[in-house]
């Protein structure tokens, strides 16, 4: 079948098919983290700022992508768990390490969170506030920016 497959020693062998959902997963939340990260930078960045903090959120995914692949080569040469065949390694040891370390920046991000204080902007419905000048019209309401 799709998920298992007979090996050559006539036991049952793992397939590529039960790495399909938790890639699928991955992916999904890095492309809507990177969506919330790109809106972060942009909202609370300096408006002189805007675009260099636009452009260190690639950088952090390049660095994240450079990390990653350090700590799989890391991890198999100090322990051995990510063999070339699946049925001979150790990929569930591996996902519990990726699990705690996951589990650890969950626990980082709740307390930076907590922390964290938003910039002060006037939100009317969705649309930021611009000052405009009192000398041409003092009664007219603030422009608003979409």
């Amino acid at each position: 079948g799709l998920l298992w497959r007979r090996g050559a020693g006539g036991g049952a062998s793992s397939s590529w098919a039960w790495m399909v959902p938790q890639q699928a997963m991955a992916g999904l939340s890095e492309a809507f983290a990177a969506i919330g990260l790109n809106e972060l930078c942009y909202k609370e960045s300096p408006e002189s700022m805007r675009s260099v903090a636009g452009a260190l959120s690639p950088l952090a995914l390049a660095v994240a992508s450079y990390a990653s692949g350090a700590m799989v080569t890391a991890v198999e040469r100090a322990t051995g768990w990510l063999a070339q065949d699946i049925d001979k390694g150790r990929v569930d040891l591996f996902y519990l390490v990726v699990g705690a370390m996951s589990a650890a920046n969950l626990a980082y991000f709740v307390v930076c969170a907590l922390w964290y204080r938003s910039k002060n902007i006037a939100d009317h419905g969705g649309v930021e506030l611009l000052q405009t000048s009192s000398k041409h019209n003092a009664d007219a309401p603030p422009a608003m920016a979409v």
